[in-house]
């Protein structure tokens, strides 16, 4: 029944694309934050919040390859946002297709709260919840690392994101309606009792200290990210230390980054999705 709904709502939204440009195209706020490479800083954070829910954790534990590839499904998760948003059309929804089929895959049983139910990834609230560390953490990296956008600026990016979470397979009635909807929502998750670090969580969260070298090399800056950007009841929860020395050490990062951005050359600046996405847009509007 989930895969026939979500491929209506496929057939609904793929009308909405331009079959060069995709989704969005080079002039949408969507394209503007997404090519950053920065942003890419928070996926630390980014994780760390998704499996601080009980039932993702649970999902990544039993489903995944976790200890043998730590990050082989974030990698994939950020893969599946490139090819949504930078993609054509097709590109986009094979992605949208192969991550909601991973999803449907993944079911168990997790205490919730103080209930203990059974989940399927495809439940609109986990999805609900990885859609929005991912949006959280993206519009934080972006704060802390690039001139910040006005309001109205960040709302029109909520409002285009949604059709991301849609295609991830969320029903467009879950998405929170506003962008202070979402904080909302957002604050209450945080602060909330729905969100507990659990043992698996723990492992998890050690298991991403591994993986390639140049992963290995980056760890590091990423959990300094995380533990200055987390609320300290998380940070506490997964061990990530924290101290004065920690906290100057994230701000001259943060200078630094901020102040040799502007500098970098585009391949180093931008993702390879985003510049394989320009050139397609390009080429198509020379011929």
């Amino acid at each position: 029944m989930k895969q026939a709904v979500f491929e209506n709502r496929l057939q609904t939204v793929v009308q909405r694309a331009h079959p060069v440009r995709g989704f969005f195209g080079p002039e949408s706020i969507t394209w503007h934050i997404n090519r950053e490479n920065v942003i890419y800083l928070s996926g630390m954070r980014a994780l760390l919040l998704q499996i601080a829910h009980p039932a993702v954790a649970e999902g990544v534990a039993h489903h995944s390859r976790f200890r043998q590839d730590p990050f082989g499904r974030a990698i994939r998760t950020f893969h599946t946002v490139h090819a949504i948003v930078f993609g054509t059309p097709d590109e986009a929804l094979r992605a949208a297709r192969r991550a909601f089929a991973i999803h449907a895959r993944v079911q168990g049983r997790a205490f919730i709260g103080m209930e203990e139910r059974a989940f399927v990834a495809t439940d609109d609230d986990l999805l609900l919840w990885v859609y929005a560390t991912l949006v959280d953490s993206a519009m934080l990296a972006y704060r802390l690392f690039l001139p910040d956008l006005p309001r109205r600026t960040w709302e029109q990016a909520y409002d285009e994101g949604k059709l991301v979470g849609m295609l991830f397979g969320l029903s467009p009635d879950a998405i929170p309606a506003t962008l202070s909807d979402f904080e909302q929502y957002m604050h209450g998750m945080l602060y909330g009792a729905t969100l507990h670090v659990t043992p698996a969580a723990r492992e998890i969260a050690q298991a991403l200290q591994g993986g390639t070298w140049w992963l290995r090399l980056i760890a590091p800056l990423n959990r300094l990210v995380a533990a200055a950007t987390l609320p300290k009841h998380l940070r506490d929860a997964f061990g990530l230390p924290w101290s004065p020395q920690r906290e100057r050490a994230f701000r001259l990062f943060v200078a630094t980054v901020r102040r040799a951005t502007p500098f970098m050359p585009p391949h180093v600046r931008y993702v390879p999705a985003a510049r394989r996405a320009w050139k397609r847009v390009q080429a198509a509007e020379r011929n």
